[in-house]
């Protein structure tokens, strides 16, 4: 009978006042999940035994992690856009509704002066003006008549034009959330697109044919991260001192740009490490932090105490 697959244990430390310090241990599904409940950043620290040789790591080079956190966050983005658009619908049925109530007084008051006004017979009103025939109030009730229903009719155009620019102002608006959407959409792509590469370029490095990794080498000076770019003629790894007749760990050195238009809050580059028998003994990181546009980093990845023969490239990445 088969022994149960391995279960990788993480734990993550979070920057709070309230709930600062390491939690853990948990399962790869319990990180995902704490994930979607937003207790995990793209920021926050991870570490495992068996992943990461206890070394920490950002929650956004892990990529299925970080596809999630970004899910979240739209998500999250998505209600509050919806709730304030809600709102705003409320207010301008409110206010629609006191315009309506408004006009309708009006138009009731100004109906009952015009019947008020038909209600003088015409011998009261020759009574109050002498030698004026019946069909000058008359004409006057007629004339009142008409004004009142231009008033209402002004009145009713009024309200159709507002309504039409009320609608018109929500298409614009719509139309504006829409492309932020679409924006949103496109950075989340942009990340997807560069962890893929990266992961082909990983691939290729890390493959059994060494011919197919010297014309990596010799035709790719340069492996581009969205803007992110590795010298990759300046990478070159050197083995500790010896004591004691043991290697103590040694070193990854290299040259690393930055294209980016903006300057990057924190980068970081790791390797894998191998013994002669190819067997995984390690990793090595390197990272820095406030990275101008422009400028270039030398990196020194260092493994502590970790003998090894052979590396290979593994990933880097920046915000």
């Amino acid at each position: 009978m088969s022994d149960a697959p391995k279960q990788h244990m993480w734990y993550y430390t979070r920057q709070s006042l309230l709930h600062g310090g390491e939690h853990g241990p948990f399962t790869e599904q319990q990180i995902l999940e704490l994930a979607t409940l937003g207790k995990i950043k793209l920021d926050t620290l991870l570490r495992s035994p068996t992943k990461t040789n206890d070394r920490e790591i950002l929650a956004e080079s892990i990529p299925k992690l970080a596809i999630a956190i970004n899910q979240v966050e739209i998500d999250a983005e998505a209600k509050r856009l919806a709730d304030v658009e809600q709102r705003k619908k409320e207010k301008t049925a409110i206010a629609d509704q006191k315009k309506i109530a408004k006009q309708e007084w009006k138009t009731e008051h100004e109906r009952r002066r015009i019947s008020k006004g038909r209600a003088v017979s015409s011998h009261t009103a020759n009574e109050l003006v002498p030698n004026t025939p019946p069909v000058t109030i008359a004409a006057v009730s007629d004339r009142k008549r008409n004004e009142a229903l231009i008033t209402v009719l002004a009145v009713v155009v009024s309200a159709v034009v507002a309504t039409v620019l009320y609608y018109n102002n929500a298409d614009v608006i719509k139309f504006n959330e829409e492309l932020r959407s679409a924006n949103e959409l496109q950075d989340d792509l942009t990340g997807v697109h560069d962890r893929r590469h990266q992961q082909e370029i990983q691939a290729i490095l890390s493959g059994q044919d060494p011919a197919t990794r010297n014309q990596m080498a010799d035709n790719d000076e340069e492996l581009d991260f969205n803007g992110l770019v590795l010298m990759w003629k300046t990478v070159s790894g050197s083995q500790g001192a010896l004591l004691g007749g043991a290697m103590l760990g040694g070193a990854i050195t290299g040259i690393v740009e930055n294209r980016r238009p903006r300057k990057l809050s924190y980068a970081q580059i790791s390797f894998s490490l191998y013994d002669d028998s190819g067997a995984q003994v390690g990793t090595a990181i390197a990272n820095i932090n406030g990275l101008e546009p422009g400028s270039k980093w030398k990196f020194e990845a260092i493994s502590f105490g970790q003998e090894f023969t052979k590396y290979k490239f593994s990933e880097l990445t920046g915000f």
